[in-house]
């Protein structure tokens, strides 16, 4: 494998690593066990994708002027484990049935920024269409992160990308501009404050 093939594959690390850490918190501040969940399943498959890069990275050892370069990933990699284990051990918290210290969730809450979790369902508003047409952004302030397939996940999706039905999409919602459209996103999507809600 390629220096540059490794450096995709640290670029990956650091975007789980992200969407880890954003997903923990919002598991520990709303009590979502479902969400705690993902991020386990996301701590999996980061334990395999390290390995994969320190593996390759070792075989590039010896390439004299690139071994500066080839310590640095794999110096980024291990903290990227770091953090992903970090993120693993809050969501634990949850499954636990532990909850947040009333003064984080305060905090956290207030922030302008609210992670969304939603499943596509057949012959939803979402359902069949790209993201691009589904024009959440503009419509909604909503900027979706990632989407899983399966036990695939796509960071950062193109417009193009599909919501299939079955899908999970994983969005980032500003509340500061959105405040006005409330009702208007409540009937697309489910805020993960509300997990009991099904509105499509």
């Amino acid at each position: 494998m390629s220096l540059p093939n490794i450096e995709r594959i640290l670029a990956d690390l650091i975007d789980t690593t992200e969407m880890m850490i954003e997903l923990a918190y919002t598991s520990l501040i709303y009590n979502n066990s479902d969400i705690a969940a993902e991020v386990i399943e996301l701590e999996e498959q980061m334990d395999k994708q390290h390995l994969k890069l320190e593996l390759e990275a070792l075989k590039l050892k010896r390439r004299g002027p690139d071994r500066k370069r080839i310590l640095g990933l794999i110096r980024l990699g291990l903290i990227c484990e770091m953090l992903s284990d970090a993120a693993a051990s809050i969501a634990d918290v949850v499954l636990r049935g532990l909850k947040a210290d009333e003064i984080l969730k305060t905090a956290i809450e207030e922030a302008e920024d609210t992670v969304l979790m939603k499943k596509v369902e057949k012959g939803s508003a979402l359902s069949g269409k790209s993201i691009g047409d589904a024009k959440l952004d503009d419509k909604f302030n909503v900027k979706v992160l990632a989407i899983k397939r399966g036990r695939e996940w796509r960071y950062e999706p193109s417009n193009g990308i599909v919501m299939d039905p079955g899908c999970l999409i994983i969005s980032l919602r500003n509340k500061g501009q959105c405040r006005s459209r409330e009702r208007a996103m409540s009937k697309t999507y489910i805020s993960i404050s509300r997990p009991d809600l099904d509105l499509i």
